[in-house]
């Protein structure tokens, strides 16, 4: 049976196995035989093993696995987005406040001081976020230079994969990529105006939204 809907938008998780945790629990209750539908304000972001999403009262909730600590969202806080990593989690509060939590074995769940934020990328085991005046920052894990070779320029955007590389939208429309490029995953193609980018683990994607003249 599908599940209702619920507006403006409806958050449906697919029922977990017992050994996940939803919240901050570390064992997870029965849950119900329908699918879980959760009103949420249209911010969802899937991880490796855990999941985010932020409510329509701005709060927080993830589920999923919590080996980590990905799960355990710092509470007390409004949010207005999220990022869901490998094995940890990010998130920019309303007051543009970037907070990380979770695995942090490359110091991927620091976070830099003295900025405010507009969102934040969490990836394999490196994290990227820009600042509110368009300004890229990367540390963690910098195998492949996903960490160290964010390129300058201002930025509306910044999404990482759970590889080793990370691609960002600048101001003027156009896509740049940095870390390992060994299969091509870094080679945006030229001559487009870019709407989204997404890295993967071994490739990128890019929504073009029209042709540079």
């Amino acid at each position: 049976r599908p599940p209702r809907a619920l507006l403006p938008f409806a958050l449906i998780a697919l029922r977990l196995p017992a050994s996940l945790a939803l919240g901050n629990a570390t064992t997870a209750p029965a849950l119900p035989a329908t699918p879980l539908a959760t009103r949420c304000a249209g911010h969802v972001s899937a991880g490796y093993e855990h999941s985010c999403a932020i409510t329509a009262t701005a709060s927080l909730q993830c589920w999923g696995s919590n080996a980590h600590g990905q799960l355990n969202v710092p509470p007390g806080y409004a949010w207005a987005s999220v990022s869901a990593g490998k094995y940890h989690t990010c998130g920019v509060t309303t007051s543009a406040t970037l907070l990380c939590w979770g695995r942090d074995k490359h110091h991927e769940s620091e976070t830099l001081a003295g900025h405010t934020w507009r969102a934040a990328a969490a990836g394999s085991s490196f994290t990227c976020a820009v600042t509110t005046t368009g300004r890229v920052a990367c540390w963690g894990n910098n195998h492949r230079g996903e960490a160290e070779g964010v390129p300058a320029g201002a930025f509306l955007s910044v999404a990482a994969g759970f590889g080793e590389h990370a691609c960002g939208l600048e101001a003027s429309g156009a896509a740049a990529c940095w870390g390992q490029g060994t299969d091509g995953q870094l080679a945006v193609p030229q001559g487009y105006e870019w709407a989204a980018i997404a890295p993967g683990w071994l490739h990128t994607c890019g929504l073009a939204k029209a042709r540079r003249p």
